[in-house]
């Protein structure tokens, strides 16, 4: 072969491979003509919080929005709902992942990520660990908002009083303690710290929950509730609440009102919470930690949460332009848009806070690697009546905590026999 055929050879192979190079990285245009159809929960809803911004950024896109309010319906099957609905993307709430992800619905993003050399460096990292955890390793979706939890302080009660801080990474025992030493009198009205729990019990059960204990196993039908890891539980949580310590408070009406009026050292705050704090102008300064944690995991914390995720179908005709518009939900414009809306913390480390020295008391809310709880369930209704009649008797000291325990096992085994009986 001649050196003049060979380079023409040369020219025509480069040429082809440089064509189907630029196919494969081809850069989406904003102004292409595209119509995607859109699972999210309802059409209204997706044009308050989308369509503004869309028609901006991309005016020639269409978005056809189908309603998945069936899927949460428990009794709906992922694949039969996916076959009579063809979306290419949709919101998909966390519940849901799972089961998307077992029957392999969903396209793995990672490939459009490393693709586009799009930054989950912008990404607040627990988050993207709770995406990841979610596909077992691989990225199925991107979340734009999450909440969590936190333990707010007034440090000028703690220094008022000469109490130390508290500390990110703390356990509910040391919590509670810290909570007791602030005097509790009807003349200053001043407790250690506000909860959320709907009642004692449901304290209780809440630290054990975080300790990693479990008073009901559903499927193995058992209860555990004297086991010596419990009995230091209810002793700290009931000494606390004898003491005036604890303002047990369910009502989000009123529940942020003591604090607010330093009335409360410490209270539990969730991320609408945090948006009364943001807008009050206290007369004192103030603080966050991170929630109790489990000391056997103190890096890790369930109290992260994320609502859903935006993923894009296996069966998308355009997966091309669902990454789009994907990029879009998760972008700064978005994101500015819905500061402090009802959706939650954005996802973007940049957006958490409008001001970067409010980052700190901000941090706590997702400092911690995420937990996911699948294993817990919930005590049944009957259980939870006998327990609360165990605790009315420790609490008026007809029984110690270990003999009220010792009885509660012995009833709840005997309850759970009831209403399971034998075939």
């Amino acid at each position: 072969m001649s050196s003049k055929i060979k380079m023409i050879v040369c020219t025509l192979l480069c040429t082809i491979l440089i064509s189907g190079c630029s196919k494969e990285t081809g850069s989406f245009t904003k102004d292409k003509d595209v119509t995607l159809d859109v699972g999210y929960t309802k059409e209204e809803h997706f044009k308050q919080r989308y369509s503004a911004l869309l028609e901006d950024d991309y005016p020639n896109f269409r978005v056809n929005v189908v309603s998945t309010k069936e899927l949460l319906n428990p009794d709906t099957n992922p694949v039969q709902w996916v076959k009579e609905n063809q979306v290419d993307l949709i919101y998909l709430p966390s519940e849901l992942m799972d089961s998307f992800v077992q029957e392999g619905l969903l396209a793995d993003i990672g490939p459009s990520i490393q693709k586009d050399d799009f930054d989950l460096e912008r990404f607040v990292p627990s988050v993207i660990e709770l995406t990841k955890t979610y596909g077992s390793g691989k990225i199925y979706g991107l979340p734009t908002n999450f909440y969590g939890s936190a333990i707010v302080y007034n440090k000028n009660l703690f220094e008022k009083y000469k109490i130390q801080y508290p500390e990110d990474q703390m356990t509910w025992e040391s919590i509670l303690l810290l909570s007791s030493r602030f005097p509790s009198t009807d003349s200053n009205n001043i407790k250690g710290i506000s909860l959320k729990n709907t009642n004692l019990l449901d304290l209780i059960l809440h630290i054990g929950q975080t300790s990693g204990l479990k008073a009901y196993d559903r499927q193995q039908q058992q209860v555990s509730f004297n086991g010596k890891s419990w009995i230091p539980i209810w002793e700290n949580a009931i000494q606390s609440y004898t003491n005036g310590a604890l303002d047990i408070n369910a009502d989000q009406n009123s529940y942020l009102t003591p604090f607010l009026a330093g009335e409360r050292a410490m209270a539990v705050v969730s991320y609408d919470d945090y948006k009364r704090l943001e807008q009050e102008k206290l007369p004192f300064d103030w603080s966050t930690v991170t929630m109790p944690i489990d000391p056997a995991q103190a890096d890790q914390s369930d109290s992260l949460r994320v609502p859903g995720f935006f993923v894009i179908l296996n069966s998308s005709d355009d997966m091309d332009a669902a990454w789009e518009l994907l990029k879009f939900f998760c972008s700064e414009d978005v994101a500015r848009w819905e500061y402090r809306s009802d959706y939650g913390f954005s996802s973007l480390l940049d957006q958490v806070v409008s001001e970067f020295e409010d980052r700190e008391k901000v941090t706590p809310f997702y400092k911690l690697s995420p937990k996911l709880d699948h294993d817990h369930d919930m005590l049944p209704n009957e259980l939870l009546t006998i327990s609360q009649q165990t605790l009315d008797q420790i609490l008026s000291r007809t029984l110690s905590v270990q003999e009220g325990l010792d009885s509660l096992q012995t009833k709840a085994d005997q309850e759970l026999k009831r209403m399971t009986p034998m075939d």
